[in-house]
């Protein structure tokens, strides 16, 4: 939700007033668009050893997107900015995606997967909502700032659960190998 106003919504106003209009908008969301092919094509050798702990990481990361456009960052630092979320953000997704078909029985996989789908993208449409009249009422600084924080602080308390800083991948068992039962790979104590 804070990314989707802070950046998809409020991004194309401050590309118009301080970065050069739709072109410079253009450059960002093309850099985002490489960055997430090459984020594909790096998913393809890159596992890391905790993967939850790198998901949770990179969805803290993203907080970088909003602060480049609300500190009016030069348009290359932009681009560059947007080009390397893109890799971690494709890099990130691929990990979750692993993660829940490893973790969860193939028979229950569907139905997880659209609730995950659903948690994840249900509050977006409410950004896009909220960033307009919050940013004309406190300015479009200052509700990239408040959207840099909310991504942080919610990064964050993702990191209370010790499972989540702590499982490795060898520990993420594949559904149905006969392993640990369902859910027991991110749950068990480490």
């Amino acid at each position: 939700m804070a990314w989707c106003a802070a950046f998809q919504v409020l991004g194309p106003v401050v590309a118009r007033a301080h970065l050069g209009g739709p072109a410079a908008w253009g450059a960002i969301t093309a850099a985002d668009s490489f960055g997430l092919i090459a984020g594909g094509v790096l998913s393809l050798r890159f596992t890391p050893r905790r993967p939850m702990l790198f998901v949770v990481l990179t969805g803290a990361a993203v907080a970088i997107s909003p602060l480049s456009l609300a500190l009016v960052a030069p348009l290359a630092v932009i681009c560059l900015a947007s080009c390397c979320l893109g890799v971690l953000v494709e890099m990130m997704m691929v990990q979750w995606t692993v993660a829940m078909a490893r973790a969860i029985p193939p028979g229950k996989l569907a139905r997880v997967s659209s609730y995950d789908a659903l948690g994840s993208m249900m509050a977006m449409p409410a950004g896009a909502l909220i960033a307009g009249p919050v940013a004309t009422a406190i300015g479009v600084p200052a509700a990239q700032f408040a959207a840099a924080a909310l991504i942080l602080v919610v990064s964050a308390l993702c990191l209370i659960p010790r499972d989540v800083r702590t499982i490795r991948s060898g520990q993420l068992a594949p559904a149905g190998a006969g392993a640990a039962p369902a859910g027991a790979a991110l749950a068990a104590p480490r």
